[in-house]
């Protein structure tokens, strides 16, 4: 399966239409697999919500919490309020997301945090610097 994300929506349009695109898009088009078949290269998806940011791949979720989230669960409020904590899925094998991982796998956890960190960053730098970040 593919995953794509809302940003890619207007790029496809865009490219539907004919018309360019402007540099600071973050999304890509999607015409190809619209009119053509074609498969997405596998790009990692970026998601914020308030306070809490997500990495998805076709293998893991990984979602990031700050202290300031409110989706902590009462068992581990103490490190909720301490410091900010992940979760991570299998989502090829786990899809509903029922079992976390991110004490099993600390590899994992760390490369998909320096990944979504490198995005976070991107994305800002291409907004040329609009809105809050870190």
């Amino acid at each position: 399966p593919d995953v794509a994300q809302h940003v890619d929506i207007v790029p496809t349009i865009l490219a539907l239409l004919g018309l360019a695109r402007d540099n600071r898009m973050t999304g890509r088009s999607l015409a190809g697999v619209l009119t053509k078949g074609a498969r997405l290269e596998e790009v990692p998806v970026y998601a914020e919500r308030w306070v809490s940011r997500t990495l998805r791949t076709l293998k893991y979720k990984l979602i990031f919490h700050t202290r300031k989230d409110d989706v902590c669960p009462k068992a581990a409020a103490k490190v909720c309020q301490s410091r900010h904590w992940y979760e991570l899925y299998d989502v090829q094998n786990d899809p509903e997301e029922r079992t976390e991982l991110s004490r099993k796998l600390p590899d994992v956890v760390e490369e998909m945090a320096e990944k979504l960190d490198a995005m976070r960053a991107l994305f800002y730098q291409q907004s040329g610097g609009d809105g809050p970040y870190p």
